[in-house]
């Protein structure tokens, strides 16, 4: 997990206050605790705290890494 607000903008319109980035062992993992129970049960108090967009990415295999 990387979680952080101090970036800069290079390119584009986005304007992040903050990032946060996940790993997950798949997109089928990310989407599965993304429909969770447990992470139902926090999104009121994400959205009372903060406005986001949530991207699921697929990443690079491992011998890009």
């Amino acid at each position: 997990m990387v979680s952080g607000n101090n970036l800069e903008v290079m390119e584009g319109m986005i304007q992040p206050q903050s990032v946060v980035i996940v790993e997950f062992d798949s997109i089928e993992q990310a989407k599965k605790w993304y429909a969770s129970p447990e992470y139902a049960a926090t999104i009121p108090l994400r959205q009372r705290a903060a406005s986001a967009n949530m991207i699921i990415v697929e990443g690079l295999p491992p011998k890009f890494g």
